[in-house]
C-alpha cells in the first residue's frame, strides 16, 4: 500500500512515496517532475520490494534552499544519500529517469555500497559530454518552464504529451499533482536555478560521472525508448559499451518516459534485472 511521508533530512522538508517491504528500490525522477511520475509502476514492484520515491531538493513537495555552491546534481544525490540514512535504507537498486540517472550514477560514489544495481531509464546523463547535457536542458527548459511559470492543467499536458511518444503515456493523475505542486511559489525559481546552475557547472567533474564509468562496476540496466527527443536511441547504443557490465533494453513507439508509456515491459524487465 503506497503511502506519502514528510520528514526532515538536513533541515529540509522531505516528501517521498513509499510501498512494500523487501529488498530497497529507489526510484529517482527526471528534473522538473517529482517521485508522482512513477505512481504506474510503484504498486506491482511493492508486491516484492520496498520501493520509495523521493521529490528531490526543489522538487514536487521537497523544499528548496539552493545547492550552497554545489553543482545540482551533487547537492541532489547528497541529499537522496541522507534521506536513505534517515529511512533505514543500507544497500539498494537505484533507478534515475532522466537527469535522475545522473543523481543515481553520483549517489553510486558518493556512498560507496550503497547501490547495489544501477537502472537509468531513459537516461544519458550519465556518458553525456558535458556539451551534450546542455543542449538537453536548454530543450527541457523550453518545453517547460513557461508551463511551470503558470501552471494550467492543458499547459502541463502540452508539456508532457511533446516528449512521449503516444497520448496514453500522458498520465492525468500525474498532471493534478504537478499543477498542485507547481502552485508553490519556489517551484519555477527552483526548476530555473536547477538548470543554470547545472549549466553554470557542467564542466566541474564533482558533478559528471561520465569521466569514471569504469568505476561504475555493479550491474547496469538502461531502458531506452525508440522515440525518445531527449535521449536518442544511438546516444544509449553507444553509452551502454561503456559501463564495464550493463544491458540494454530499447522499446519501440515509446518516447521519453517508458515506465509510463509501458508500464508492464518495464515492470516485467525491471524485476527480471532484480532478480539476477
Amino acid at each position: 500500500m503506497m503511502r506519502a511521508k514528510f520528514i526532515d533530512v538536513d533541515g529540509v522538508n522531505t516528501r517521498y512515496l513509499e510501498a512494500g517491504t523487501g529488498p530497497a528500490v529507489v526510484l529517482l525522477h527526471g528534473v522538473g517532475m517529482s517521485g508522482d511520475c512513477f505512481h504506474r509502476n510503484m504498486d506491482a514492484l511493492s508486491r516484492d520490494y520496498r520501493v520509495i520515491a523521493p521529490d528531490m531538493l526543489g522538487h514536487g513537495f521537497t523544499g528548496y534552499r539552493g545547492f550552497d555552491g554545489q553543482p545540482p546534481p551533487l547537492a541532489m544525490a547528497r541529499h537522496i544519500v541522507a534521506l536513505l540514512d534517515v529511512i533505514g535504507v543500507k544497500q539498494g537498486c537505484v533507478l534515475g529517469s532522466s537527469l535522475g540517472g545522473l543523481v543515481a550514477g553520483l549517489t553510486h560514489f558518493e556512498r560507496p555500497g550503497l547501490v547495489s544495481k544501477l537502472v537509468l531509464a531513459a537516461s544519458s546523463s550519465c556518458f553525456n559530454a558535458p556539451e551534450q547535457q546542455e543542449v538537453v536542458l536548454k530543450a527541457s527548459a523550453a518545453n517547460a518552464l513557461n508551463a511551470m511559470k503558470d501552471p494550467t492543467l492543458e499547459g502541463l499536458r502540452t508539456r508532457l504529451r511533446n516528449i512521449v511518444f503516444a497520448e496514453s503515456g500522458v498520465s492525468e493523475e500525474l498532471l493534478l499533482v504537478q499543477l498542485t505542486s507547481y502552485a508553490y511559489p519556489d517551484r519555477a525559481v527552483a526548476y530555473a536555478d536547477t538548470i543554470n546552475q547545472i549549466i553554470e557547472t557542467i564542466y566541474d567533474p564533482a558533478g559528471q560521472v561520465s569521466h569514471r564509468l569504469d568505476g561504475i562496476t555493479i550491474p547496469v540496466l538502461m531502458i531506452a525508448g525508440r522515440d525518445d527527443i531527449r535521449t536518442p536511441v544511438d546516444r544509449q547504443i553507444a553509452g551502454v559499451t561503456r559501463f564495464p557490465s550493463a544491458q540494454l533494453e530499447i522499446y519501440e513507439q515509446c518516447g521519453h518516459f517508458p515506465f509510463l508509456e509501458h508500464p508492464l515491459r518495464f515492470y516485467d524487465d525491471l524485476t527480471a534485472f532484480l532478480r539476477k
